[in-house]
């Protein structure tokens, strides 16, 4: 190990984290200011000092290996740390150059992401986002360092993590107006008897609404499940299903003339009902991270209104 140490140039962990951000060679190097070729040199050189071919070409980008998926979480925080250690200016969002990764649900992309970027665009243009579904893998993406941040609904996460609630919501139906539930008042028992929609990013058939209905004695049908609300809002508009959403989507939905928004009869678990930012305390700890997670929060207050503040947990 030692002998490694010796080898190794500092700055090659710098490459290593920019390719591992960007995936991509010119990128890279456009972000940490070296030609392309100089940072192709510096990646032969690290594989070299690793062991490992570290990136493997994809269709549309560099895929990591097992390793470098490894260690790209504590290089990235141990290049954090020092640049706070080294660096006595403080961050300052309009000149900060950066990318942040974020795994995400399709809750905070409806409702979040336009007044995020919004706002990045006129108080942050150098800060770039990454984000990837995170598909029930939260936790593995925050310990390997493939993302710096986390958001969906966590109850309690190890300690190693920071968790921050954005907002809390209840949940609603959506359906189109002509659907025969519009107009009448909506029963347990009728609901459960309506063909449903689900939003399911792992596709999944079955969610807290079939957890509830079960305890009850009942069952519902679910006819469809998709990934994202843009494709849920196209289905409802042509078939008499119905999808039970966080309320803030819903409203978002029903701005729709042909969709109309309702009381849902099923109450959702607490733990169904917030959105949460959760991030690896070992590598997103510093300035930045502490100014965006501030960031989203006041983002998270203009949806909800100051009655329901973030809350760090």
């Amino acid at each position: 190990m030692f002998m490694n140490l010796r080898r190794l140039d500092l700055n090659l962990l710098v490459v290593f984290d920019a390719i591992y951000a960007e995936r991509n060679i010119t990128q890279a190097g456009h972000k940490i200011g070296l030609s392309q070729p100089a940072v192709s040199n510096a990646l032969s050189r690290f594989r070299h000092v690793i062991g490992d071919e570290l990136f493997v070409r994809g269709p549309k980008a560099l895929l990591p290996t097992r390793r470098a998926r490894d260690i790209a979480g504590p290089i990235h925080a141990i290049l954090t740390e020092l640049s706070t250690v080294l660096d006595d200016a403080p961050f300052d969002p309009r000149t900060a150059q950066d990318v942040i990764s974020i795994a995400m649900v399709d809750f905070f992309e409806t409702l979040m992401l336009p007044r995020l970027m919004a706002f990045l665009d006129k108080n942050a243009p150098g800060i770039r986002l990454r984000l990837i579904p995170s598909f029930g893998r939260s936790i593995d993406y925050l310990d390997n360092g493939e993302v710096d941040i986390a958001i969906a609904s966590f109850g309690h996460p190890p300690d190693r993590f920071g968790k921050q609630t954005l907002m809390v919501a209840n949940y609603a139906c959506v359906m189109r107006r002509s659907h025969s539930l519009a107009t009448q008042t909506m029963s347990v028992k009728n609901f459960a008897q309506a063909r449903h929609l689900l939003l399911s990013p792992k596709g999944d058939m079955r969610g807290f609404v079939d957890t509830e209905l079960a305890k009850m004695g009942l069952a519902r049908q679910v006819c469809l499940t998709v990934t994202g609300f843009l494709a849920a809002s196209e289905v409802l508009l042509q078939t008499d299903t119905v999808m039970t959403a966080p309320e803030p989507v819903a409203d978002k939905l029903a701005l729709h003339p042909d969709l109309i928004k309702l009381p849902c009869p099923i109450v959702a678990p607490k733990d169904h009902m917030r959105l949460d930012a959760i991030w690896h305390k070992r590598h997103f700890g510093h300035a930045m991270g502490q100014w965006f997670l501030q960031t989203l929060a006041e983002i998270a207050q203009q949806i909800t209104g100051p009655e329901t503040p973030a809350k760090p947990a």
